[in-house]
């Protein structure tokens, strides 16, 4: 029965992934009240990013054991089945630092070994090239390639207690490849005004259902204008498609938003956007809502992040655009120069759908790193993902899979951690 292709693995990729992927993404605003915008990555407060993105000219390589839990490495609903295993995770990074623009590379090779091996061994490549530069005052370009390949399933990495926003339907565990190229350009004109261009290509690419291969752009624009000390307005329009092998996603998404943002005396900033969705499935059209309200803070030691959000959206594995509500909560706090903790979590529900009443996923993680020695870092993270299929009919089952990883283990790198 084809409901039954849909118990799996969760998607896990694009670990280093700054931009939207696909239509309805939780993703970070490109513009926001008060910052700077962010060329290559969202600056990260964890000691190993800091080391691998310096703002200086460095060459430099890693290298992680990991012991792992694994409590369902079979990645399935109806057979759960836990397993410790042990993990390799060897890095190399490089960053060419002019005086007007940075360039930053990045590839990791993470190993997984379980006892016995066979089919659950697995090994996952992930490289990123980002570069950003400064022409002139107040202009700022930036340019971002991801690429990945490997089992779309949890994974767990002493960088990341991360939660991935790709929406997809757990499906049979098999390799994937993906990658996303985006682009972007800021200026900033006077004193009160920001715009922000930006666009990206992404495609999702498997082995074993290739008729689920997606590939979906993205236009963006914001403005964001100052209209008073602490009041920021900001105004969003974006046009999405997506292609899917099978035809099952063909659609657009045209998107208007806008809405007020007060920064606080305490560095807290609140937003609230409202706006509509214009959405082109075939030949139907259709116009719904779209809101969302966000409460960020950025301190030297602190940054945390809430977003709420209802758009319309896809998941891979279901036909069609959809409803859905997406909820992100993150955190990340400094004590010292030797400790960072890093907290994450992301609630998913996609409704409106005829053959699944409701699907729910909730995914996160938390972790931290502590620098024994300035060259030695050890790490501790635990990653996990429920997903829920609850079906209209009386007499199918409902689907629910669990999973989560948990690790310990210790980085080496040189040059020696930036604290």
């Amino acid at each position: 029965m084809k409901w039954r292709r849909l118990q799996g693995t969760f998607l896990g990729w694009l670990l280093l992934m700054p931009a939207a992927a696909g239509i309805g993404q939780t993703e970070k605003p490109a513009v926001q009240a008060g910052s700077q915008v962010s060329a290559t990555e969202e600056p990260s407060y964890q000691i190993s990013e800091r080391t691998v993105r310096q703002n200086q000219s460095s060459v430099g390589l890693s290298l992680g054991i990991l012991g792992l839990y694994d409590s369902n490495y079979l990645g399935t609903a109806s057979l759960q089945q836990g397993q410790a295993i042990i993990s390799f995770a060897p890095r190399l990074f490089a960053n060419v630092r002019r005086r007007n623009s940075l360039l930053n590379l990045n590839y990791q090779v993470m190993y997984r070994r379980y006892p016995g091996g066979g089919t659950a061994d697995a090994t996952d490549h992930s490289a990123s090239l980002g570069y950003e530069v400064r022409p002139w005052r107040g202009t700022n370009i930036r340019l971002m390639d991801n690429v990945r390949y490997g089992p779309n399933d949890i994974r767990s990495s002493a960088n990341a207690a991360s939660a991935d926003s790709s929406q997809q339907v757990f499906s049979d565990s098999q390799n994937m490849l993906s990658n996303s190229l985006s682009g972007g350009v800021s200026i900033t004109s006077g004193r009160r005004n920001r715009l922000d261009i930006s666009g990206s290509h992404s495609l999702i690419r498997f082995n074993s259902r290739p008729d689920e291969n997606t590939t979906s752009a993205r236009v963006r624009a914001i403005d964001e204008y100052q209209w008073t000390r602490r009041w920021y307005l900001d105004v969003e329009a974006s046009n999405d498609w997506v292609r899917s092998a099978n035809s099952a996603r063909n659609a657009s998404i045209l998107r208007f938003l806008g809405g007020p943002a007060l920064k606080t005396a305490g560095g807290w900033t609140l937003g609230i956007q409202v706006g509509g969705d214009r959405t082109q499935l075939v030949s139907e059209a259709s116009m719904q809502p779209s809101y969302g309200a966000s409460v960020t803070k950025v301190s030297a030691t602190t940054r945390a992040a809430f977003q709420y959000w209802r758009r319309s959206s896809y998941q891979i594995g279901l036909s069609g655009i959809h409803r859905a509500d997406s909820i992100v909560a993150r955190l990340e706090h400094r004590f010292g120069t030797r400790l960072t903790v890093n907290l994450q979590t992301q609630y998913y529900r996609t409704f409106g759908i005829e053959s699944i009443d409701q699907l729910k996923t909730i995914s996160g993680g938390a972790g931290f790193e502590y620098a024994i020695i300035p060259s030695v870092l050890a790490s501790m993270s635990v990653n996990y993902m429920y997903q829920r299929q609850r079906f209209p009919s009386a007499t199918m089952e409902d689907l629910n899979v669990n999973r989560y990883m948990a690790s310990i283990g210790l980085y080496y790198f040189y040059p020696a951690t930036k604290r």
